[in-house]
């Protein structure tokens, strides 16, 4: 009785996948809901992740996407929204390291800066096997004085076991 009820106004509602322009809107309303009933701040999405999330197939629908947004919530610690730590590793929505500060922003915070920064002079210490000064040396590589180069290398704690395991890898 109650099917029969309920089909008079039959409802076909398509999936996700063939809806793309309702992703962007969706996963924002979930992300401001989620974000205020945990009592923390909506972290910033930008055009790149939300254009992973439409490339995404979803074949778990609106619940599979406010399930990944949650997850994002709870994962992220700072101001950009962590979908890579979201998603399963043979999901859609890929990610590396180096595309992280990209993906989210056009910046970096001080801390992604120092991070960067200070695996900079350990690739170049790696590529110049550990030499800092003389022709080949990392501070040369960079275009930069070997005295400022170790002064960074200082500044940043970079140690000789630091790039002398990296070179083993």
């Amino acid at each position: 009785d109650l099917y029969y009820r309920l089909s008079v106004f039959p409802l076909e509602v398509p999936p996700l996948r063939e809806r793309t322009e309702d992703i962007a809107p969706l996963a924002t309303h979930f992300l401001e809901r989620i974000c205020r009933e945990l009592g923390r701040g909506v972290p910033k999405v930008s055009r790149r992740q939300l254009d992973a999330l439409r490339r995404h197939d979803w074949p778990g629908n609106i619940r599979e996407l406010k399930n990944v947004i949650e997850r994002a919530v709870v994962l992220t610690r700072g101001e950009r929204l962590r979908l890579d730590l979201a998603v399963g590793t043979d999901a859609a929505i890929e990610h590396s390291d180096d595309a992280q500060a990209s993906e989210s922003s056009d910046y970096l915070t001080e801390a992604e800066f120092r991070q960067k920064e200070r695996s900079n002079l350990i690739a170049a210490l790696v590529h110049a096997g550990g030499k800092v000064w003389g022709p080949e040396g990392a501070a040369a590589l960079m275009g930069v004085k070997p005295s400022t180069f170790s002064y960074r290398m200082k500044v940043m704690g970079v140690e000789k076991g630091d790039y002398a395991l990296e070179s083993l890898r």
